[in-house]
């Protein structure tokens, strides 16, 4: 499985899906097609929008974890697991 960079540009994200899926539906030389070439095809689209959706998920969680509302509450909701000695280095995360 490859590594794949968050990137927190929407509009970015969506553009390489468009490209990379635009070539997954061309259909070239259909004589050569078979169960096994539109599964490949299918299994190639599922993966980049598996990709498309990750880069949507760092995005929503980039977003959230800007909110001051949700720095407090997951402040609020660790603060049991923090150590006696444990020390909040920044005022805002």
């Amino acid at each position: 499985m490859k590594n794949i960079k968050a990137n927190l540009n929407l509009a970015e994200s969506i553009s390489d899906f468009q490209s990379s899926v635009k070539k997954l539906l061309e259909i070239v030389d259909v004589s050569k097609w078979d169960g096994n070439t539109v599964r490949e095809r299918e299994e190639k689209i599922r993966e980049v929008a598996l990709i498309l959706a990750g880069q949507c998920i760092a995005l929503l969680l980039y977003n959230l974890s800007q909110l001051p509302e949700a720095q407090a509450v997951a402040r609020e909701k660790t603060q049991g697991w923090w150590l006696g000695r444990s020390v909040r280095h920044l005022t805002e995360f």
